[in-house]
């Protein structure tokens, strides 16, 4: 069952007042009439717990370079140790594993990846406001990719746990291609896309962005339009291709803004 439009927004409603709660619940309000002059004022941060927490980042940090450098394959607690010349316990104060570290990696990759995918959709009202919403959320995609290229591999070039043992990987790496498939969908219901099936033309898009960008990044692309001497716009290529893909209706021309 695919999320319209109106469900999206409301979820995001329903989140931030889950929000707000446990705001409340961490800072309650205080009530009138009270003395409070007696509270005992907020125990500030050890100095050694701000120095675990520099740790931390330190590490993940650290990882993120490694993935780049050399892949996954190459992260182990030692070489995390060596590198960053901490003793070799140092790392398992914040990480049980390998795994935990690469989990960790995951979700604050695919964090941003959906923060990025976000940005600046705002709530169509027309078609050709969704699909100006379409535009806006490839472009995005690509920004991510070009912003960000060591979590864009991390996300999508490194085998991450499994996901049933880390709840909220799975949360958050499945809110990123839920994210385009709700766009899909809300195209398919108002007659804009003329493929029946949803999921598969979600699919096929998110494997062309992603072989598209992981090309673009290495500069696969552009070595081979040179080679070829191919002097068209690979990016208008690509947004013709995606709009016959998925049927797009001729009404709508294709991706490419006007």
């Amino acid at each position: 069952m695919y999320i319209n439009m109106v469900t999206l927004s409301t979820c995001n409603l329903n989140f931030l007042i889950y929000i707000r709660v446990w705001e409340l619940k961490l800072n309650p309000v205080k009530k009138a009439g009270k003395d409070t002059a007696k509270s005992k004022p907020k125990s500030q941060p050890k100095r050694s717990d701000k120095k675990e927490d520099s740790l931390r980042d330190r590490i993940l940090r650290e990882c993120i370079q490694i993935v780049s450098e050399q892949g996954s394959g190459a992260i182990n607690m030692r070489e995390i140790s060596r590198r960053l010349k901490i003793s070799h316990t140092a790392p398992y104060k914040h990480f049980n594993s390998k795994e935990d570290v690469l989990s960790e990696l995951g979700i604050l990759g695919f964090k941003m990846f959906n923060e990025t995918l976000e940005k600046n959709l705002c709530l169509p009202e027309s078609k050709i406001a969704l699909l100006d919403r379409f535009r806006q959320l490839k472009l995005n995609y690509e920004e991510f990719a070009t912003k960000y290229p060591e979590l864009y591999q991390i996300i999508f070039h490194t085998k991450l746990p499994d996901k049933e043992k880390y709840p909220e990987l799975k949360e958050v790496s499945t809110k990123a291609f839920a994210i385009l498939l709700n766009q899909v969908a809300s195209m398919k219901a108002v007659g804009l896309i003329g493929e029946e099936d949803t999921f598969a033309s979600s699919l096929v898009i998110y494997i062309l962005m992603h072989g598209y960008m992981t090309l673009k990044n290495n500069s696969i692309l552009e070595g081979l339009s040179n080679l070829f001497e191919y002097d068209q716009s690979i990016e208008d290529q690509m947004d013709r291709f995606l709009s016959r893909v998925i049927l797009l209706k001729p009404e709508s021309d294709s991706l490419s803004p006007p």
